[in-house]
């Protein structure tokens, strides 16, 4: 198990984004070296971004100046619960796994 100490507290922000904000175009905006953040999720007009607390507000102002009409929502530490706020994040069900394939 990773220990937050060494990896830090993570930080998930729900955007509604317009139409032309995509997953490459929203990594490339919010691309910083030495910085760790990651998009998420981006499809139907919402977007999810995780960064670390600190890089909390440059990545908001970030998103919301480079694509015009775009606004956070909401900020929480867990995915689990921004998915249950918001319906449209939720993960597609895994199909389920064959007996013959990867098992021994």
């Amino acid at each position: 198990m990773t220990v937050k100490s060494k990896r830090g507290r993570r930080r998930y922000i729900v955007f509604r984004v317009g139409a032309d904000a995509d997953r490459i175009s929203l990594a490339r905006a919010t691309f910083r070296p030495g910085h760790h953040v990651k998009v998420i999720s981006c499809d139907e007009r919402m977007a999810v971004i995780r960064c670390s607390p600190e890089d909390r507000s440059w990545v908001s102002d970030t998103v919301v100046s480079s694509f015009p009409g775009s606004e956070p929502l909401r900020t929480s530490g867990t995915l689990k619960s921004l998915r249950e706020r918001y319906g449209s994040l939720k993960k597609e069900p895994r199909p389920p796994r064959t007996a013959g394939k990867g098992l021994h």
